[in-house]
């Protein structure tokens, strides 16, 4: 029976292994994401300028993500987990592993690219007031957490569609969809009627904050909404990815 200790040594050990395989393009990443803020910060404490920036950082955000996702698609379809199985990794720690590498470490990585230059550089930022028009203004820490949920949304979506297919190709189409796509769709029917631009709600809610909607729901429940549909899409892909490892 291992202990609690040896039990975390495993997921270490093992996300130490996958870091390995994707760090460069995500820390390049959050490199260059450090450096733009680092520049806002610097040049252009602007607060108007927050916003779409980090609008735009999400948009690319989800393809490096999918390179991590696709090595555990790799993983499963060449049949390397089962090596992993066998030299005394349990399916538990092989899951959290991986969750922890595809999800909680790029959130993590993400929230301080954008928070330690700014923080160092202009910590009056992070308490500053950033307009939304048509007359709104939000606090620079309810768009931090529409971010962290967003990416956590966007993630745990993309982790469920290459579990379910088994197909890496399929991750990037997902990204595609969520960044792409279903935003532009919403916007061409939102031209007939503004109600369905509250479909971002679900999947998007740092593109929700930023619309200049009159009427719109209050910034909370664009948080929440995602929220809850990240957290049903991390428990099916936790299931998911049990279901697969006892095959």
């Amino acid at each position: 029976m291992l202990s609690w200790r040896q039990r975390v040594n495993n997921v270490v050990y093992h996300l130490d292994y996958i870091l390995s395989k994707v760090i460069k393009p995500l820390v390049g990443y959050l490199a260059f994401l450090s450096l733009v803020f680092a520049g806002i910060a610097f040049y252009m404490p602007a607060p108007m300028v927050i916003l779409p920036i980090s609008m735009l950082m999400l948009f690319f955000f989800p393809f490096v993500v999918a390179f991590c996702i696709e090595r555990l698609i790799d993983e499963i379809t060449s049949g390397r987990m089962a090596l992993y199985l066998v030299a005394g990794l349990t399916r538990i720690q092989y899951v959290v592993a991986w969750i922890i590498a595809t999800m909680v470490f790029p959130i993590t990585g993400f929230l301080l690219g954008l928070l330690i230059p700014i923080t160092i550089i202009s910590p009056d930022m992070v308490s500053t007031q950033i307009s939304i028009p048509p007359n709104n203004t939000l606090e620079m820490n309810v768009l931090l957490e529409a971010i962290i949920i967003q990416i956590y949304n966007n993630v745990s979506i993309m982790v469920f569609i290459g579990l379910a297919t088994r197909r890496k190709g399929m991750v990037f189409l997902a990204a595609v969809l969520i960044t792409i796509v279903l935003p532009i769709i919403i916007a061409m029917v939102s031209s007939i009627n503004n109600f369905v631009l509250h479909a971002l709600l679900f999947i998007a809610p740092v593109y929700y904050i930023a619309l200049p909607l009159e009427f719109k729901a209050p910034y909370w429940l664009a948080n929440l909404f995602a929220l809850i549909i990240a957290i049903i899409f991390t428990i099916q892909s936790i299931m998911l990815a049990k279901k697969v490892l006892e095959v």
